[in-house]
């Protein structure tokens, strides 16, 4: 961890002055860092992978790109940590949740020549396919089946999960996803990808951010 604050405290050009535990997820370790000059940031250490931390940046960049809700800015992003802006929570106005619709509405209305993503990420701990091959870039039904669905399914049956009675009610899903679907007019749209009570703040002035994202298209 040393390692890591010197890094950090040479980005930053000043030293941390606290660094403060913070709970509450189980996927990596928080801390909010404090340096000298009284300015903080988010650190984010001990992922089980690698590539978890440097593709939950991507993901959260990706986000800003689309201009419509608020997200943490990256500083940095290594195989270690990544550092993040630090949000003040606050209070939601009144308004809160209509505001929040709207925003993920329009970060719905971000579109992508091709289903999926450039790279693959992480839900949790869980790897999660995003790079499409073949059809999967044009056709989302194809994209979902294979990509969310059958892959889940096949994790779990790797892990002996899968009963006979599941077997046979996925094969009658894959029988009719198509029909279940109808998404001939479906169009690559940005999604949060793992949108739950856990991944949304509340910042200083009562508006929405997201946090912790695995997006594709």
């Amino acid at each position: 961890m040393q390692i890591i604050f010197e890094k950090i405290e040479e980005w930053v050009g000043e030293k941390i002055k606290e660094n403060i535990e913070v709970y509450g997820g189980d996927i990596a370790k928080s801390q909010i860092l404090t340096f000298e000059s009284g300015r903080k940031c988010f650190l984010k250490t001990g992922s089980r992978n690698d590539s978890m931390f440097p593709t939950e940046a991507n993901s959260l960049r990706e986000l800003a790109k689309s201009k419509a809700i608020r997200v943490p800015q990256v500083l940095i992003a290594e195989s270690k940590f990544l550092l993040i802006e630090y949000i003040e929570q606050g209070q939601k106005h009144a308004s809160f949740f209509e505001d929040f619709g709207r925003q993920l509405a329009n970060i719905h209305r971000f579109r992508a020549e091709h289903f999926g993503l450039f790279e693959d990420n992480f839900i949790g701990h869980t790897h999660q396919q995003n790079i499409p091959q073949g059809e999967q870039a044009t056709n989302w039904t194809k994209f979902y089946f294979e990509k969310r669905l059958l892959f889940q399914f096949k994790l779990a049956q790797s892990e002996g999960l899968i009963s006979s009675s599941i077997k046979n009610a996925f094969k009658q899903i894959e029988n009719k996803i198509e029909s279940i679907l109808k998404t001939d007019d479906a169009i690559p749209s940005l999604l949060h990808g793992d949108l739950w009570s856990g991944n949304y703040l509340t910042d200083e002035n009562g508006n929405p951010v997201i946090i912790d994202p695995a997006v594709y298209y």
